[in-house]
């Protein structure tokens, strides 16, 4: 374990670091929604570029909230506030466009700046930067690329998840299904990061 420059602790035993990671990583939530449901829609090969965009967005994020927000959110308690409205309004955008999209004839309904931003907002990104991923470690870098490998293993596990979903169903069922339950799951994601603003 090592101290955070805000007081926290982070994880720097390798075995605790990736066992925490792939069990926050694969617990479902908004980017695992959205590489599920274009692995059921367009399959795995169509859907692999979208873990690009995941990666970049968590290692970013990771930064920004690490390095730059946590001392905002110390002395200044309502930016945490702005931060769940804010992540909470753009999961019920990108839910309406998912609902509303025709995936038939798009082909695709899920695209790389889709996983991008909603990853960018993910609120696990705070359990990673805050909790797990020691910054402060002089040797932060290799925590950092075994965080981006587990990244794109868990990943790619939705999307084959999801591929086999559609497989199941059939591509067309599950053009027609996925994205609808996908579109509620995201605006009960959105609840849940918003509740404790409006309690």
């Amino acid at each position: 374990m090592v101290a955070q420059s805000d007081g926290t602790v982070a994880m720097t035993d390798p075995l605790a670091f990736v066992l925490a990671v792939v069990a926050i990583l694969g617990t479902p939530g908004p980017t695992n929604t959205l590489l599920f449901t274009s692995g059921a829609t367009v399959g795995v090969l169509r859907s692999v570029t979208l873990l690009l965009g995941e990666v970049v967005a968590y290692n970013s994020s990771v930064a920004i909230v690490g390095f730059l927000l946590q001392p905002l959110i110390d002395d200044l308690p309502w930016v945490r506030v702005v931060v769940r409205i804010a992540i909470a309004a753009y999961l019920v955008m990108l839910a309406i466009g998912i609902w509303r999209a025709n995936v038939v004839a798009e082909r695709r309904v899920v695209t790389v700046t889709h996983v991008f931003l909603t990853t960018l907002l993910n609120p696990k990104v705070f359990v990673f930067a805050l909790v797990i991923i020691p910054l402060q470690a002089p040797n932060v870098m290799t925590y950092l690329a075994g965080f981006s490998l587990t990244v794109m293993l868990i990943g790619g596990t939705w999307i084959c998840f999801g591929s086999l979903a559609g497989s199941a169903t059939g591509r067309y069922a599950a053009a027609r299904l996925v994205p609808r339950t996908a579109a509620i799951v995201l605006v009960g994601f959105a609840a849940l990061i918003a509740s404790p603003v409006i309690h």
